[in-house]
């Protein structure tokens, strides 16, 4: 930018486009300074605590000082609130440095451009649609932006050695790295190779290379301190986690114009990229295909993060991003050579419009993105409780119950954690605190591990439930069997129109597993339980079946559960959630259920004949699973 600016810098061209960046920059500063935290509100769905119970529950845990990747496990870190923009516990510093930088990201990536482009116009059009096309309140979606602003950043260094562009990629890597991990894999999985890019290509001086590529670390090793990361377990659990969501997390739904113009708005840069490719020829054929690396993994990142959930607001977010990612990365808006490009570029802003209105009620919100004073006031205002407004609140529990738990320790099953700092209760989370993102071996025998040890909870409050329709008794198996054998039915509540469990701890027996069996069996043999076993089975993906996990997301399973009366309950599953375990000869359908279960007063209508695994398609799948049998022993 600062070569562009030497030759008519102040002409009235470049003082007018300026004017252009930093408005179109100041549309994307945040209204409000921080978001506040407020009670749950009543509902008889269950899931309507689990987003506000995560959110409040990673600031508790940074209040806490847990550590990361030991004491908390979860895909958002330590500087997550940064995104959140949920103030408690923390210093406004923080938030007034972070969004400065970004402020300034977007005026230096829209002016950069402005600058080099020989359709001014054009290129204006392009910054204004971005910044309309971005909502007001960025939340998670600062993940993509952050990754788009790397983009630019590493393409600004592709061709000479920018101390600049190095520095604000060491920034935004740290960033990413502590604010959402899966993203910031990917981010340095990409700036490692524009390093071996430039090593290969560039032929630049390999100690320089090396200290570029070096400092980022550097700088995350000396911050996981004050941070309380643990950096080894930090990024093993989170890739655990990673892992498992696409295996459990996708919404099966059918092909819709949603995924359809999400596709073509991928298509038509990439098409645009692999047309200068050709073009160009042999001078700048490494760039080229670079560049469309570049691209291709960031947006298959953006469309996975979008279209595996599925849900509305996921799918909003690959509109939202879409086009500041084109913009940071591809540079074709800058010379528009022929009227199919024109064509191209305006159907790429157009496919983001028409579905952010189609899908966001207070889609653009103009007053709101010019109106400031939100972000003054809360500045002004801000103190590291401005925004905790739990109290009062109508979630309160029984004082029987609160009495009975007086000062002592208390989880809850399966997320409502929330419930618990509002009621002021000593709440002593497991890593995983939130049992259906457990999805993995590695993360059940997380949580096991912790509540086998002297931390574990005093109490927990229990109330069967989980999402999408998994069988909540085995979203954490493990944990669930050692609650029967450890903890007793202290009382009951109801809360919602659902009824929950105070379990205490009263015993503190170690609960191993021997192996006594290991066998393989044809996927379409049931499984029969026996009393005292706990089972591990273990699907197989055929490299059709990974190729469909790879572009879309893992291939569908249903455990089928036959009992005694004769129905057959199914439920969804993963192969990650079978390799976790599962056991039992009483089929769960309800808290109540559950508290029979732990009193062993067994249902002879509810005993299980047979487990069975039944892919929705057994071609992506090998014909036989392998079975391990446990005896459980005390």
């Amino acid at each position: 930018m600062i070569k562009s600016l030497n030759s008519k810098a102040f002409s009235t061209s470049n003082i007018f486009g300026f004017i252009i960046c930093v408005i179109a920059a100041y549309f994307l500063f945040p209204s409000n300074f921080e978001m506040a935290i407020y009670p749950i509100q009543s509902s008889e769905y269950l899931w309507a605590s689990l987003d506000p119970s995560w959110v409040s529950g990673l600031n508790y845990m940074s209040i806490k000082n847990l550590i990361w990747g030991k004491d908390v496990v979860f895909t958002l870190g330590p500087l997550s609130y940064l995104t959140t923009r949920v103030g408690w516990g923390h210093e406004k510093i923080g938030f007034v440095l972070f969004d400065l930088f970004c402020f300034l990201n977007f005026v230096i990536v829209f002016f950069t451009s402005y600058l080099k482009s020989k359709n001014k116009l054009v290129t204006s059009i392009f910054i204004f649609a971005t910044a309309i096309v971005l909502p007001p309140y960025l939340g998670s979606l600062y993940a993509f932006v952050l990754l788009s602003f790397l983009l630019f950043w590493i393409k600004e260094s592709l061709d000479n050695r920018n101390h600049v562009a190095y520095l604000f990629q060491t920034i935004i890597l740290v960033l990413l790295f502590y604010v959402k991990f899966n993203t910031g894999l990917i981010s340095f999985v990409l700036f490692f190779s524009a390093i071996i890019y430039k090593l290969i290509f560039k032929k630049e001086k390999p100690l320089f290379l090396i200290l570029y590529c070096l400092l980022p670390l550097i700088v995350i090793y000396f911050t996981a301190i004050p941070l309380h990361v643990d950096i080894p377990n930090y990024i093993k659990y989170a890739t655990y986690i990673v892992s498992g969501y696409n295996d459990i997390m996708y919404l099966e739904r059918s092909v819709s114009d949603r995924h359809l113009f999400a596709l073509i708005g991928l298509l038509i840069p990439t098409g645009i990229l692999f047309y200068k490719i050709i073009k160009d020829g042999k001078t700048a054929w490494a760039r080229n295909i670079f560049i469309l690396f570049l691209f291709s993994v960031s947006g298959y990142v953006l469309f996975k993060q979008s279209f595996v959930r599925a849900d509305e607001g996921h799918m909003r977010e690959f509109y939202y991003c879409i086009l500041l990612m084109v913009f940071c990365i591809t540079d074709f808006h800058l010379k528009l050579e022929n009227k199919y490009k024109y064509g191209m570029l305006i159907t790429l802003i157009v496919i983001p419009f028409y579905f952010v209105n189609k899908m966001d009620p207070n889609a653009f919100a103009f007053k709101e993105k010019m109106a400031k004073t939100g972000y003054a006031d809360g500045l002004k205002n801000f103190t590291s409780t401005s925004g905790f407004k739990l109290f009062p609140n109508n979630n309160q529990l029984p004082d029987n119950i609160k009495n009975a738990i007086g000062n002592s320790t208390i989880d809850t099953y399966p997320w409502n954690t929330q419930l618990l700092l509002e009621n002021k209760l000593n709440f002593a989370p497991r890593p995983v605190f939130q049992s259906y993102t457990v999805y993995t071996p590695e993360l059940e025998e997380k949580n096991f591990e912790l509540y086998s040890s002297d931390k574990a909870p005093k109490f927990v409050l229990y109330d069967f439930g989980s999402i999408d329709d998994r069988y909540p008794l085995f979203d954490e198996p493990k944990l669930n069997l050692f609650l029967a054998t450890n903890y007793t039915c202290k009382d009951t509540l109801v809360l919602n129109n659902r009824l929950n469990l105070l379990l205490e701890k009263t015993n503190d027996k170690k609960i191993k597993l021997v192996q006594t069996k290991e066998y393989a069996m044809y996927m379409d043999s049931p499984l029969i339980p026996k009393e005292g076993v706990y089972y591990k089975v273990f699907l197989y993906r055929n490299l059709l079946g990974d190729f469909v996990s790879l572009i879309n997301h893992a291939p569908e399973i249903s455990l089928a559960v036959a009992t005694k009366d004769g129905n057959a309950r199914h439920y969804k599953t993963s192969k990650g959630l079978l390799e976790s375990g599962l056991f039992g000869t009483q089929h769960i359908t309800t808290t109540n259920d559950f508290k029979d279960f732990m009193a062993k007063n067994n249902n002879e209508q509810r005993t299980i004949l047979a487990y069975y695994f039944k892919p929705k398609t057994a071609s992506l799948f090998k014909d036989k699973i392998r079975v391990i049998e446990y005896k459980i022993t005390q």
